[in-house]
């Protein structure tokens, strides 16, 4: 009778629990995406509602009746579980609702061009409690569980240990904002910015050619762009013969013969993007600038971003305003047919910038969750980078995603490949480059053998543009791409070829990447081919194979395939993509022994984690 009677309450304080948990998990997604938006009042309606139906699952999980449930073994896990799961995410809509209360996004807007770094700082105490909170209950909720859970419930706490997870690493980054904001908006201080405008249609490893510069001040709150200017001007101020970079050593070691010291245009070759920065801070004094806190690239589709946020400008000597939608299209190619002089040109990208930011200046900016919004998609694809010299930031830039910089070579298969316009035009609107990467990797030594194809078509015509878009300084006929390509990887290069062909390669490390690379032409409308054959080892301890290609800002996107074949007795048994833009997800097939991957539009980084069954006996 008692094994009866506990049967029925399980199953109905189950029942109940379980319906008033998914109602919770739906007010507190509807919170989530309300706060996102920054509808503070809908999110604190609805984890007000989510705190409601959390407290009512308890009830069902806690009431004397279900007593006799919590004895018998089995059923006990499954009413112990949700009941966790009741109390923690009634800890975590509550935790949620307070902060709708206690911080006013409002004040957190930029009125005027000045956001007042007091009250940041007077938010700080309150997200950092909030944050160590949220880590709290993120840990107590990785202790839940039983291997005795039939599905439906394994599946509520997965998802509940997941949600937990996300509300901790935002609350996190709330509060590392929150510490170093005050800071960066000039609190404790002026702080200058030096603002590198640069644009990929004519490609570099770091976000394009800077053809533009600014100097952005931020002093008490107080955003100005005091100063913009050409990469031109940049090469003339100074002593030539003081100019000098003293780092740091692999930046130097790699550029130093293509003399970025005295030609700024040459100073984004680098992928790792801290690297970059750190010369341009070190270079900018001796170039008739001033010492400088840190430095932010952004190129057109950041831009665009800002232009969301502010509204259409208008630019002396343009038919019509630039938005959201056209200014990327334009500034990448559209241009290039609207202006034959180059000199009437030059300054479009930074006038285009100082007008977005002097409307930005003026009334009130978005919220925080606005501002993130528009400008989030520019971090995650890499149009938008940052570096400060303060550790703390910096540290938060590198958690938000926003530092652009090449990724340790360590944990894993890594490569990417770099095109660098060497001919002196903007014809990399044209580039069309296509990846396609084999892996074969042997289960019982974590040894692979990677076949990479790289073809890079030139699509560029021979007339119909300015001699500044498909001319070019080295001689060869009108159309022809002249490009510095780079291959980045992990692993040890066996061989090259272009077109069948050996490819003579010069030899680099950077950052621990094996860096190989050459100079080649592309006629316009022609396709070449290079194909390499790599080697090398990976880790297969934890039971896990990674993969992370490495991009480059492109004008228009890699075309990408990545294969992966299994030996050795090894097995697939999952695959997790991990894309910067979640927007972007890649097509999928896999067999149990191999993966494929297709990427159309290949955009910012990407990583591929493949779960390994290592066979007994394989080492």
């Amino acid at each position: 009778m008692l094994l009866l009677i506990g049967v029925a309450t399980a199953g109905a304080a189950t029942l109940r629990a379980r319906s008033q948990l998914e109602v919770a998990e739906h007010q507190a997604t509807i919170g989530v995406e309300a706060a996102q938006r920054g509808d503070v009042a809908a999110a604190g309606r609805a984890f007000r509602s989510s705190t409601i139906a959390f407290s009512r699952a308890r009830s069902s999980t806690s009431a004397w009746w279900s007593a006799p449930a919590r004895q018998l073994p089995v059923v006990a896990q499954h009413v112990r579980t949700l009941d966790a799961l009741a109390r923690l995410g009634g800890r975590g809509s509550a935790l949620a609702l307070q902060g709708t209360v206690d911080v006013d996004v409002d004040r957190l807007r930029l009125v005027d061009g000045r956001v007042d770094p007091d009250v940041v700082a007077s938010y700080a105490p309150v997200l950092a409690g909030l944050d160590r909170e949220v880590g709290r209950l993120r840990r107590e909720a990785a202790e839940v569980g039983s291997p005795w859970l039939t599905t439906p419930v394994a599946h509520q706490l997965t998802h509940f240990r997941a949600t937990a997870a996300h509300a901790a690493a935002s609350a996190r980054t709330a509060s590392q904002a929150a510490a170093v904001a005050p800071m960066l908006l000039g609190g404790e201080g002026k702080r200058t910015y030096l603002v590198a405008f640069v644009t990929p249609s004519e490609a570099r490893a770091s976000g394009g050619f800077m053809g533009n510069y600014g100097v952005l001040v931020a002093d008490e709150g107080r955003l100005d762009l005091v100063r913009v200017g050409r990469d031109d001007e940049l090469d003339r101020a100074g002593d030539p013969a003081t100019k000098h970079l003293s780092g740091p050593a692999d930046y130097v070691a790699r550029y130093g013969p293509f003399d970025p010291a005295h030609t700024w245009a040459n100073l984004t070759l680098s992928p790792d993007f801290p690297s970059v920065a750190q010369a341009m801070a070190e270079l900018f004094p001796q170039s008739g600038g001033v010492p400088v806190d840190g430095v932010i690239r952004l190129d057109p589709y950041a831009i665009a971003g800002l232009l969301q946020l502010t509204g259409p400008v208008h630019v002396d000597g343009l038919p019509m305003a630039l938005d959201a939608e056209n200014a990327a299209p334009f500034l990448l190619a559209g241009q290039y047919s609207a202006f034959g002089d180059q000199d009437a040109r030059s300054d479009l990208l930074g006038d285009v910038a100082q007008a977005a930011f002097d409307q930005l200046t003026t009334g009130r900016a978005g919220r925080p969750a606005e501002v993130a919004a528009a400008l989030g998609p520019a971090i995650a694809r890499g149009n938008l980078a940052l570096w400060f010299r303060d550790p703390e930031a910096q540290a938060f830039v590198e958690r938000i995603g926003a530092d652009d910089g090449l990724p340790p070579v360590a944990g894993g298969d890594r490569f990417g490949v770099t095109t660098q316009n060497a001919s002196g035009n903007k014809i990399e609107a044209f580039l069309q480059r296509t990846v396609r990467a084999h892996v074969r990797l042997d289960a019982r030594t974590g040894r692979t053998r990677t076949t990479v194809e790289v073809a890079l078509h030139n699509d560029a015509p021979t007339g119909g543009f300015p001699s500044y878009v498909i001319g070019n300084l080295v001689g060869q006929p009108a159309g022809t791409n002249r490009s510095y390509v780079s291959f980045f990887s992990s692993q040890e290069l066996v061989s090259a070829e272009v077109d069948g062909v050996g490819l003579p390669l010069r030899r680099d490390r950077e950052a621990g990447y094996q860096v190989a690379s050459a100079f080649l032409d592309l006629a316009p409308g022609a396709t070449r081919t290079i194909t390499l054959q790599l080697a090398g080892t990976t880790d297969l301890t934890s039971g896990t194979y990674r993969f992370r290609y490495l991009p480059q800002v492109m004008v228009r996107p890699d075309r990408v395939t990545w294969a992966l074949d299994t030996d050795g007795g090894g097995r697939v048994e999952a695959v997790r993509s991990l894309d910067a833009d979640a927007g972007l997800a890649p097509t999928t097939s896999r067999t149990d022994r191999s993966v494929t991957q297709r990427r159309p539009a290949s955009v910012g980084p990407w990583e591929v984690v493949v779960d390994v069954e290592r066979r007994s006996g394989s080492g």
